[in-house]
């Protein structure tokens, strides 16, 4: 299961409490996962059971994409 180490950030800080999902954007890959809260270092494991390319959406929004499994960093 390819777990998604998104690190969010505000003004160059770590921001806690933020919702983070990823919405799969391959053709066979399609989805959105469960809501995943940074924690006090600003980051959010997101676990999910496909791979492939990802749409990183903090609090609802769009945010930055990049690719199930990686390490993505996010600046509000």
């Amino acid at each position: 299961m390819p777990t998604t180490r998104v690190t969010v950030y505000r003004n160059g800080e770590p921001c806690r409490g933020r919702t983070v999902k990823l919405c799969f954007t391959d053709f066979f890959n399609q989805g959105l996962t469960d809501g995943f809260m940074t924690d006090s270092d600003g980051v959010a494991y997101v676990e999910s059971s496909s791979s492939g390319k990802v749409q990183v959406y903090v609090d609802g929004s769009h945010k930055e994409d990049g690719y199930a499994g990686s390490d993505i960093d996010v600046h509000l």
